[in-house]
């Protein structure tokens, strides 16, 4: 069993396809270790970086400006976020502790 750097191309296929078909695109992460050059990942990037999807992440916004797609994807919609994380929290409706504590304190 050796160790998964990258998504595999049939899969690049499958999640262009798929992505092209759907309304709100976000996407969490690299698909691979695109530093050390796996490069599968950054070519589904490329397929869908005019969709105008929301990339999440500090180490997604490290890789799409590594790979110059941050001007496409912004000029088409799309949006970085380096706060993957905290993002996802807030879409899943979760408080964020230290906003509560800031508006707890303004009470």
């Amino acid at each position: 069993n050796g160790i998964i750097m990258d998504i595999g191309s049939e899969t690049v296929e499958v999640y262009a396809r798929k992505l092209q078909e759907k309304i709100y695109r976000i996407r969490a992460g690299p698909l691979g270790v695109y530093e050390k050059g796996f490069s599968n990942g950054i070519e589904l990037t490329k397929l869908i970086a005019g969709l105008g999807l929301i990339f999440l992440g500090g180490d997604t916004t490290a890789e799409i400006v590594k790979y110059g797609l941050d001007r496409i994807i912004l000029s088409t919609g799309g949006m970085l976020c380096i706060s993957g994380g905290a993002f996802i929290h807030g879409l899943a409706g979760e408080n964020y502790p230290s906003v509560d504590l800031i508006l707890k304190q303004n009470k």
